[in-house]
């Protein structure tokens, strides 16, 4: 699955015209949609994430991290503890949690960026927002099977009203397309981005931060305006 496309918000939203979506208030954030793109860092504390990147249970590399992260920028952190690559084995609700909560605490009293929850599950996002995340990542929010199309079409979501979340980081259809491995999949996931951005997305999750946060600006500087 490429696209998020929905995020979902557990916070005060503003909904406003087709144009216009307002504010969200989330957690001591405030966005303020339309005036740029968002950035949403990546912490797997996965054993297996398909991207390479995840940290198992440990706690301290993942705050490392998320504080790394932010210094690159990103506007907000996501957390995940399953791995979503094709042919990898689920795992119990259980095992979940013991993975992402630790991460969730901790950084909710190190770090003032607002945290998102990578799950499907209803019982582990409902102990994530208790943790503090106050933001529900859900893959499976929507299924569109074929994602070039989804790219395509991106701004057709705008009916929805929502703010809009591109989640196309290193995933699968850019290694099909480009037929490479995740690690060599830069320049696919930074198009995907550019063209998102152009497309309707207010919010692009990424593995790499300081490289999206560069393609954001000039996207932006394009598509926004250059104040």
């Amino acid at each position: 699955m490429v696209f998020s496309a929905i995020i979902k918000y557990v916070a005060h939203h503003n909904n406003g015209k087709h144009e216009e979506l307002g504010d969200t208030h989330c957690g001591r954030t405030t966005f303020h949609w339309g005036e740029r793109t968002y950035i949403m860092g990546i912490i797997n504390a996965s054993p297996d994430s398909f991207a390479g990147d995840g940290l198992g249970n440990n706690i301290d590399a993942a705050v490392a991290r998320a504080r790394h992260m932010a210094a690159e920028g990103a506007d907000i952190i996501d957390v995940g503890g399953e791995s979503t690559r094709p042919g990898s084995t689920p795992i119990s609700i259980d095992e979940e949690l013991y993975r992402v909560i630790p991460v969730l605490e901790r950084l909710t009293k190190e770090m003032p960026l607002p945290l998102s929850i990578d799950s499907y599950k209803l019982a582990v996002a409902q102990h994530a927002l208790d943790a503090g995340a106050c933001i529900i990542n859900d893959v499976w929010g929507l299924k569109q099977e074929q994602n070039l199309e989804v790219m395509r079409r991106l701004e057709e979501l705008r009916v929805l009203h929502r703010p809009i979340l591109l989640t196309s980081s290193r995933k699968s259809i850019i290694g099909r397309v480009l037929n490479l491995p995740p690690d060599q999949r830069l320049e696919g996931t930074m198009a995907t981005i550019a063209i998102g951005i152009a497309k309707g997305a207010d919010i692009v999750r990424t593995h790499d931060v300081n490289q999206t946060t560069r393609i954001c600006k000039m996207s932006d500087a394009i598509i926004r305006g250059w104040p």
